[in-house]
């Protein structure tokens, strides 16, 4: 009936009005209860939509992601989604929040250049092996030549990040000196504290033909033996073996594991 109408009809110009007004929860709540009316339900699209722009522009990204995501299909709500990804993903850099920009960069996909931004943040960051064993290859795909096993503690820098077979990230790495690609999963952030020389202690070698380890086993590989009285830099502890770093005669710079036993603290 014409009464009928009229009642969709005023629903649906009071949910202009509070939309307007930016009442997104009474714009939807009207829009609803205005039915079929005209094209009501695309306006609670558009209304999803209009208050994702307001909250990112607030900085309020979760709740901007959850809007756009309700938006569905209005207009280019899935470019508005990752586009929140990319902006949180600047201002928590902007924080010194490297580890939550990543996962945002990573979310914000192919989006401007997130994938740069990642890359530039990995770059020579500390990242240890956060499962029981992972391979480190020669190439992006696990079908490749196995450079060396990894085991979980393993401390690696990050170079870049690439994208290989079936979709999988890896991470082309420096391990002691051996340069290859590990999956990016299977790593983790190293603690801030881990990754600050100021937290370091320098000490030496009290024995002589010390076995340095990949892990921290004398069932894991050696990576190289040292002289007694050579200078080390230890990155950290790990039960009763130390993590240390140490530069060799020529010049490289070796990573590994050591008995603590072995070595004296000098500051």
């Amino acid at each position: 009936t014409n009464t009928d109408q009229q009642i969709l009809a005023a629903y649906y110009a009071k949910g202009m009005a509070l939309r307007d007004s930016d009442d997104w929860n009474g714009a939807i709540e009207a829009f609803r209860k205005a039915g079929n009316y005209s094209d009501a339900t695309e306006q609670i699209s558009a209304t999803h939509y209009a208050e994702g722009i307001v909250l990112r522009e607030n900085g309020e990204w979760k709740a901007a992601i959850e809007a756009f995501q309700n938006a569905k299909n209005y207009s280019d709500a899935s470019d508005q989604i990752l586009a929140t990804y990319y902006e949180s993903g600047k201002a928590k850099l902007d924080a010194g929040d490297w580890e939550g920009a990543i996962e945002a960069f990573t979310n914000a996909r192919d989006y401007s250049d997130a994938v740069d931004q990642i890359k530039s943040i990995l770059n020579g960051k500390l990242m240890e092996v956060e499962v029981p064993t992972t391979t480190l290859r020669k190439q992006a795909s696990s079908t490749t030549k196995s450079l060396v096993q990894l085991h979980k503690g393993d401390l690696v820098r990050i170079v870049y990040l690439t994208q290989g077979s079936a979709n999988i990230t890896w991470a082309f790495v420096d391990y002691n000196g051996i340069e290859g690609y590990v999956i990016y999963s299977h790593l983790a952030v190293v603690d801030s504290q881990q990754d600050n020389t100021s937290q370091t202690q320098k000490g030496v070698t009290t024995e002589g033909n010390l076995k340095v380890y990949s892990s921290a086993s004398s069932k894991s590989s050696v990576v190289t033996t040292l002289r007694k009285g050579r200078p080390v830099t230890v990155v950290r502890d790990s039960g009763s073996w130390y993590y240390i770093t140490v530069t060799l005669d020529g010049g490289k710079n070796v990573n590994g594991y050591v008995p603590k036993s072995s070595i004296r603290i000098t500051q």
